[in-house]
């Protein structure tokens, strides 16, 4: 297994385990440049359907194990403006790191702005919208912690 660190590339399609996968690394949205940095670790699996948007910066640490059907965006729509449809708003970006050695289950969606600790376990269609510590098992639409270092 080699590192994957894609940077400032308009898009880039590639396809992972003979299975599709959409790597968007989007360096301009609505005539706004953006330094996208998307860097897949050594040792990452990845299952089929995977699906990555970055216009900053996705941080994938070594030996992480992706699921099928996972989602994972730096980026979020902008919405303020009621008198404009929220295509034409742009975007606002947030870094996201997944630590070292976590499991990242079945469909779920890795938000902007998350950090996943070392060796997590992420449940089947979880939503990962805030911040997940070191070993920590965490489930659910928002995630939540259920498991910490103590208990597993």
């Amino acid at each position: 297994n080699r590192k994957l660190l894609v940077e400032t590339v308009k898009m880039c399609y590639a396809k992972i385990n003979e299975n599709r996968a959409d790597l968007e690394v989007l360096d301009k949205w609505n005539g706004i440049s953006y330094d996208p940095k998307l860097e897949i670790g050594n040792h990452v699996m990845i299952g089929q359907d995977f699906h990555v948007a970055c216009a900053d910066s996705i941080k994938i640490e070594d030996n992480v194990l992706i699921s099928a059907g996972v989602f994972i965006t730096d980026l979020d729509h902008v919405t303020a403006d009621k008198t404009k449809p929220v295509l034409e708003q742009g975007i606002c970006t947030k870094p996201v790191q997944i630590g070292e050695g976590t499991f990242i289950g079945k469909d779920c969606m890795i938000l902007s702005g998350v950090k996943i600790g070392k060796h997590c376990v992420i449940g089947a269609n979880t939503v990962v919208t805030k911040d997940i510590p070191d070993y920590a098992t965490a489930v659910g639409s928002p995630a939540r912690v259920i498991k910490t270092a103590q208990e597993r």
